[in-house]
């Protein structure tokens, strides 16, 4: 879930606010920016490419890392080294292995 992100809530009052809801159009928006790049990419495997990219805090919750994704789409190679398990780890819930033509 996103952490302490600076936002409204109703009845419009600013102030600091966690959990998956403000997480999800950051998610939302990384899948969307990755499936613009190669022909064919599909929402399950950018989801998995964000997942196996994401930066781990150690807190609890990971960070995607939208510039890892890309190299790993791009450049090949699996999860980003501060990655969860080294690239091994199952994505969310969209799909539970790693799609066959995923680089890495």
């Amino acid at each position: 879930p996103a952490v302490n992100i600076l936002t409204y809530n109703y009845p419009w009052e600013l102030g600091f606010f966690s959990g998956t809801t403000l997480a999800a159009p950051h998610w939302a928006g990384a899948i969307a920016f990755l499936i613009s790049l190669p022909p064919g990419l599909t929402a399950p495997q950018a989801d998995w490419i964000i997942y196996d990219t994401a930066t781990v805090t150690g807190e609890g919750y990971d960070i995607p890392n939208l510039e890892a994704a890309v190299r790993s789409l791009l450049g090949g190679g699996g999860g980003a080294p501060g990655g969860p398990n080294g690239g091994k780890s199952p994505p969310s819930k969209l799909c539970g292995k790693r799609p066959a033509n995923i680089p890495g």
